[in-house]
């Protein structure tokens, strides 16, 4: 099967991750998606971050609502952002977005579309049925239902 972060490029990337990658490239940004996916994630600034990864057993202060989640999330989330991405990306987003609350969208509908496209393509240089259901690990029928629903690209704006 296919790697999904094979299939995307920056310009399919929605905006948040965009501008994520613009600090730490794209595959960086996908492996945040992927870790965090459908989340809303704490990024310290970047003193805090170089405490935190100096001392990655330090508790906070007690949980207060006002504040969203509780502090030793907020630093486990971000000890999971530098595993998944480096310490030195980690800690460059943490000088871009100096203690900010970032929402990492899910990117299973970008994904869906991009399969989708590659199966039609794939079936307009003459691939089988068979062959792209086991390809993209899904039924004979879900191919024909995807490939009956090809949407035209080719539409004109009316306004």
């Amino acid at each position: 099967m296919i790697d999904w972060r094979d299939s995307l490029t920056e310009k399919d990337l929605p905006p948040q991750i965009r501008a994520l990658a613009e600090v730490v490239g794209a595959l960086a940004a996908l492996e945040v998606c992927k870790a965090f996916s459908g989340l809303t994630i704490y990024i310290p600034s970047a003193t805090h971050a170089a405490q935190v990864l100096a001392e990655p057993s330090a508790q906070g202060p007690p949980f207060d609502s006002a504040q969203g989640p509780p502090l030793n999330q907020r630093h486990r989330d971000f000890l999971t952002l530098a595993t998944c991405i480096g310490q030195a990306a980690a800690l460059a987003l943490a000088e871009r977005y100096n203690g900010a609350f970032v929402y990492v969208p899910k990117l299973d509908e970008l994904l869906r579309a991009r399969r989708n496209d590659e199966i039609r393509r794939e079936r307009d240089q003459g691939a089988e049925y068979r062959y792209l259901a086991l390809k993209y690990a899904i039924t004979e029928r879900w191919v024909r239902e995807i490939l009956d629903h090809r949407e035209d690209t080719r539409q004109l704006a009316l306004f």
